[in-house]
C-alpha cells in the first residue's frame, strides 16, 4: 500500500504545485514510512509460517491477479489516450481513481476480503467528485488534489487494515 498511497500523493502533490508547502507529502510521508517497516516486518513473520494453500492455488490466484491487472493497465492506457484525443485531459485523475476503484471488486472477490468492496466504492465515489468538480468549472488546480488525496486515504485505510490483521502494534516497530 506504501507505493499506492506515494502514488496518489505524487498526484495531489503535482497538482497543488507546492501550494500546501509539502504538507501532504509531509504528512502521507510518515505513514508511508510507516508501511514500509511494517511490510517487512510482515513479510519476516509470513516467511516463518506454514503454506496454507497449495501451489495449484496459489498459481491459479496468480494467474487471475495477473488478468486483472492487465485489464486495470490496459484500460487506463486506453482512458489516457481517449481523453488525450478528445481534449479532456483534466478527466484523466478521476479517470484513472475510477478504475483503481473498480479493480477493487474482483480483487474483493478473488482474495475474499470484504474490505476491498469498501476501498474499491470509496475511490469510486472520489472519481465521481473529481468528475463532479471538473463539471461544475471549479479551477483546474482543485479537482485532482482531492481525487488523489481521497485515494491516499484509501489506501492509508486499507494498509492499515493489513497491517492490524498482521498483529504488529507501533510498539512492535
Amino acid at each position: 500500500m506504501a507505493l499506492f498511497t506515494a502514488g496518489w500523493v505524487f498526484i495531489a502533490e503535482v497538482a497543488l504545485n507546492n501550494a500546501d508547502h509539502g504538507a501532504v507529502a509531509g504528512g502521507f510521508g510518515i505513514i508511508i514510512v510507516y508501511f514500509i517497516i511494517s511490510y517487512v516486518k510482515l513479510a519476516n513473520m509470513a516467511r516463518a509460517l506454514p503454506k496454507e494453500t497449495s501451489a495449484e492455488d496459489e498459481k491459479a490466484k496468480y494467474k487471475n491477479l495477473a488478468i486483472i491487472i492487465a485489464v486495470e493497465v490496459l484500460a487506463v492506457i486506453a482512458t489516457k489516450i481517449a481523453l488525450g484525443k478528445t481534449h479532456h485531459d483534466n478527466l484523466v485523475i478521476p479517470s484513472f481513481a475510477l478504475i483503481t476503484g473498480l479493480f477493487f471488486f474482483p480483487i474483493g472477490k478473488l482474495y475474499n476480503r470484504t474490505f476491498y468492496y469498501f476501498v474499491g466504492a470509496w475511490m469510486c465515489l472520489m472519481a465521481v467528485v473529481g468528475y463532479g468538480l471538473v463539471y461544475q468549472g471549479v479551477p483546474a488546480y482543485w479537482p485532482n488534489p482531492v481525487v488523489g488525496i481521497g485515494c491516499a486515504l484509501a489506501t492509508v485505510a486499507n494498509g492499515i487494515r493489513i497491517i492490524r490483521m498482521g498483529g504488529i502494534t507501533t510498539l512492535e516497530i
